[in-house]
Parts: structure tokens; C-alpha cells; sequence
């Protein structure tokens, strides 16, 4: 990434993310919580093994509604959306068929361990193993450094198979950069934000909002 990227994220992304307000109110319904009791096998049926560098997709690809998530696996607000809104939002439209999660990454050079668990999830697509350790991840953000490789063994990755994926960082990187920098001109600045149709909202933002967005689009 280069010096004026970085630049760019430490004097305007930083200020913005740290704005973000810290209370966030998530009903855990019993729709939501069976669902996530039996969250890898919808995981399993839905993600098949992509490419290194390919966004990994959840959901039926022919869904009317795409929801792109730009996140960042060490941002505790990404944490709060991935482990109370996206479990809702997948039981509410993703097995539903009504729209589809697309993850793009978006590491903020302040996160010290985020790019690298960047490149581990890009392998773990390779194995259809995306969202498995996604939640891994999110679950673990405050202490990542010390799960990214627990976790990807976890997920049934070998030592070989990170090997090879990582043998040549600067592929992952251009197609890392090269989405920060698209979602850069599309005027994002702050993780975790969701593209609904085209549409930027806030990931944090009330899910009514969020559910507004989707039902304008179906």
C-alpha cells in the first residue's frame, strides 16, 4: 500500500471510525439463534471453493439484492456487525434467496494483524472455507495475531496449503489495494460500510435501515 494511502486512512478513515458510537442494540431472535447453531452447514451449501483473488460470495448468486461488505477482520465495529447483524441479515434474506453477501476486504494500515488475516481468508476461499473463518476472525478480532494460524488449521487449511497461497504476496496485495482504492472513489471511509444495490449505509446503522435499503431493491 503506498505511503499516501496510508496517509489518507490515518488523518481522515481513523477519525471517522473512532466516531462510530460504541452502543448498538441487536435482538437475538430465536430465528437468529437456531440459525447460527447450524451456521456452517449453511456456509457448506452455499460456499463453494473460489479463487485467491475473488470476493467470496454467501447466498444465491442469482439473488435480486447484492449486499458488499467492506470490513476489516482486526475493526471491533466489523466484530459487532459480523457477529449481531450478519447472522440476521443472513437468516432474513440470504436462505430466503432474496440477496446475496459479497465480502470485499478492506484492512485500515492501523490494524496491525488485519492484512495478514486478509491474505489467510483469501486462502481459505480457495477451500470454500471463507465464512468459516470469518467468524473465527470476528470472534477473536481483540486477539488476532494469535489465532490466524489456529484458525486456519481450524478450517481444515495445511501448513502446505498456506504455502502456496502466500507464496507471492504482492498478488494479494494489488488485489487488496485495488479494492480499497475503488472503495476509496466510491466515497467509502469507514469499516464495516455495506453496498446494497449500489447504495452505501453505515454497517452499523439501525438494521430497520438496513432492512429498508434491501426491500426498496426487491
Amino acid at each position: 500500500m503506498s505511503q499516501g494511502v496510508k496517509y489518507f486512512f490515518l488523518m481522515a478513515v481513523l477519525p471517522i471510525a473512532l466516531g462510530i458510537a460504541l452502543h448498538y442494540f441487536f435482538e437475538n431472535t430465536n430465528e437468529v439463534k437456531k440459525l447460527m447453531q447450524n451456521i456452517e452447514q449453511v456456509y457448506d451449501k452455499y460456499n463453494k471453493p473460489g479463487k485467491l483473488v475473488e470476493f467470496p460470495v454467501l447466498g444465491d448468486p442469482n439473488a435480486p439484492v447484492t449486499i458488499e461488505i467492506y470490513s476489516d477482520f482486526e475493526c471491533p465495529y466489523c466484530a459487532r456487525f459480523a457477529n449481531n447483524v450478519m447472522p440476521r441479515l443472513i437468516a432474513d434474506y440470504v436462505i430466503t434467496g432474496k440477496a446475496k453477501l459479497v465480502y470485499k476486504y478492506f484492512p485500515l494500515p492501523f490494524h496491525p494483524n488485519a492484512r495478514n488475516a486478509a491474505y489467510i481468508a483469501m486462502c481459505a476461499n480457495t477451500k470454500g472455507k471463507f465464512w468459516h473463518i470469518h467468524d473465527k476472525f470476528y470472534k477473536n478480532f481483540s486477539n488476532l495475531g494469535d489465532v490466524l494460524s489456529e484458525s486456519a488449521y481450524d478450517v481444515g487449511l495445511t501448513a502446505k496449503d498456506l504455502e502456496q497461497c502466500l507464496s507471492d504476496l504482492s498478488v494479494l496485495d494489488s488485489f487488496i489495494d485495488s479494492t480499497m482504492q475503488a472503495a476509496l472513489q466510491k466515497g467509502i471511509r469507514a469499516t464495516p460500510t455495506l453496498v446494497i444495490n449500489g447504495k452505501a449505509v453505515a454497517g452499523l446503522a439501525p438494521y430497520n435501515e438496513i432492512q429498508d435499503l434491501i426491500e426498496e431493491n426487491l
